[in-house]
């Protein structure tokens, strides 16, 4: 039987190999930008926000998509949410935007409005990662809850075409617990979300940070952070099925993620 320290070197050892580079994360970051300025043209005096794998630090290699979204402003939103308008002509004025400004650089460049669920989907036509088909990108156009706590994003499927959702706290409460387990938060996220692609996906990567964030509460070696030490009676009893919109932790972060 192995001992502790091998079976430790081996996960240390397979996190540094399914680990994003920096070259893949500095081009990524780029177009995140390049997309959220366009956002903020498109709606001026909104404000943007990113969420997902690059912004929570636990991306893998081969990188294919970034998240982000913008936000109205309070009176830019008066006329949108539950019972108002749709997001449809938000979300045609991203799309119209972003060919304007990025066509000339990704002469392939492509964007999804119909039948998309939540955000706007950019496909560079230009991968990230060598080898890899394409690099994508979710823009999401939300409006600010009338509470001032959370959003309405986007939800096309249902008759009241919003959702309450709270991307903004997600990635904090990520981010502080990145911090607050001094990276093993992040490294234990990322052998999960490897494991998890190698296994038909059981679970969406959301679900996976909503039940760590659970359990993953203090520094610890990998070894500890494994499911038999830390998670899997936490999440064989509380993981939500793959696609719902399931608030593990806090009942306002519904999962923001698009599923045309």
């Amino acid at each position: 039987m192995a001992s502790n320290d091998s079976l430790a070197s081996l996960l240390d050892e397979g996190r540094r190999k399914i680990q994003v580079t920096a070259e893949e994360l500095d081009e990524a970051r780029r177009r995140r930008r390049l997309l959220a300025a366009s956002a903020r043209r498109a709606f001026p005096g909104s404000t943007t926000y990113f969420n997902g794998s690059v912004a929570h630090g636990d991306a893998n290699t081969p990188l294919t998509d970034v998240d982000l979204g913008a936000v109205l402003s309070k009176t830019d939103a008066k006329p949108y949410g539950p019972g108002k308008k749709s997001a449809l002509s938000l979300m045609e004025r991203v799309r119209d935007v972003v060919h304007e400004d990025l066509d000339d650089e990704f002469p392939k460049l492509t964007i999804e409005v119909a039948g998309r669920r939540r955000a706007v989907l950019v496909r560079f036509g230009d991968p990230v990662t060598y080898g890899q088909p394409d690099f994508t990108a979710d823009i999401m156009t939300a409006i600010p809850h009338p509470s001032g706590c959370g959003l309405y994003i986007p939800n096309t499927k249902i008759a009241d075409q919003w959702d309450r959702a709270d991307p903004v706290t997600h990635t904090r409460m990520v981010l502080e617990a990145i911090a607050g387990t001094k990276v093993a938060f992040a490294r234990t996220v990322r052998l999960l979300k490897h494991w998890n692609a190698k296994h038909s996906k059981p679970m969406c990567s959301w679900n996976i940070k909503a039940l760590a964030l659970g359990c993953l509460d203090q520094p610890m070696p990998l070894i500890d952070a494994r499911p038999g030490r830390c998670g899997r009676r936490h999440s064989s009893e509380h993981a939500a099925p793959r696609g719902t919109q399931a608030a593990v932790h806090c009942p306002r972060l519904h999962r923001p993620r698009d599923r045309a």
